[in-house]
């Protein structure tokens, strides 16, 4: 598989998009080693609680979000976490891989994000419900943890 295609999307180009051109304000982040760190707090609707998330992108992998506070499986009570490729830490399942839906040549900012914020509503609905209403394919899990440094 080649690492850059025409058309995909620097990392450079990733990082200048959420730091300048997103509509979601916030979040801080840096390069190293040829990949995007990005540390962000939001909110899923105005009367949710604030989670911080840190994304990671090293091409030719896709990006990984994680939820680093507050602690999703002690918000769950114990309860296994839906919809996510690990559950610790928590790393959200927003796509299915290899099915087009994410691609290099789309935005971060555009699509990881705003899924995040999406998967985060119905994290909190989930809470409630016991009902996962967010839809999607539920992955088997794997430790994630070794992607996050």
């Amino acid at each position: 598989m080649p690492r850059f295609r025409s058309g995909d999307l620097t990392v450079a180009q990733q990082y200048h998009s959420l730091r300048f051109s997103s509509a979601l304000t916030g979040g801080s982040g840096f390069i190293r080693r040829g990949a995007l760190h990005w540390q962000i707090e939001i909110a899923p609707s105005p009367l949710s609680r604030f989670y911080s998330l840190k994304i990671y992108y090293k091409p030719p992998a896709s990006p990984t979000v994680v939820v680093t506070a507050p602690d999703l499986v002690d918000l769950a009570g114990g309860r296994k976490l839906p919809h996510v490729y690990s559950q610790q830490p928590p790393t959200l399942c927003l796509y299915l891989p290899g099915s087009g839906e994410w691609r290099p040549t789309m935005l971060v900012e555009r699509t990881i994000l705003p899924w995040s914020i999406l998967w985060l509503f119905y994290f909190e609905e989930w809470i409630d419900s016991d009902d996962w209403k967010g839809g999607g394919v539920h992955p088997k899990l794997k430790n994630a943890a070794n992607t996050l440094n």
